[in-house]
């Protein structure tokens, strides 16, 4: 393992969470039109795909492999990630809303994350 710093692997899970709170705080009137005419539910599900891909391409850079406790904290991170956006939508905003259908689909979009991650993991082997 090189001496890199292993917070320069989590950078990019990092800064596409910031990027995602940012673009969940806005108002939706600020978003590009081409992601308002695609179906909300889709994007969450997409972005939380992406998200939890980066976690844990930033797991493996570090620790050299998934090991199976990893991604059930994945998971939990991801999961608390969007409890704390739906809140924070809810209660730092006046223009957006705490929705629990955002919630079930950022969850599927982090399962199905890890499932593509563990796919991967297994046919690289």
């Amino acid at each position: 393992m090189d001496k890199k710093s292993p917070i320069l692997y989590y950078t990019p899970v990092i800064s596409w969470g910031v990027f995602v709170l940012v673009m969940s705080l806005l108002p939706s009137r600020d978003l590009p039109d081409a992601l308002i005419e695609v179906s909300d539910l889709f994007i969450h599900a997409c972005i939380y795909v992406a998200w939890t891909m980066l976690a844990c391409w930033g797991y493996v850079q570090v620790h050299q492999r998934m090991k199976q406790s990893a991604y059930m904290v994945i998971l939990c991170c991801a999961l608390v990630f969007g409890l704390g956006v739906e809140f924070a939508q809810k209660y730092l905003t006046d223009y957006r809303h705490f929705e629990w259908a955002d919630i079930l689909a950022n969850s599927t979009g982090s399962i199905v994350g890890l499932g593509i991650t563990f796919i991967l993991s297994r046919r690289k082997k």
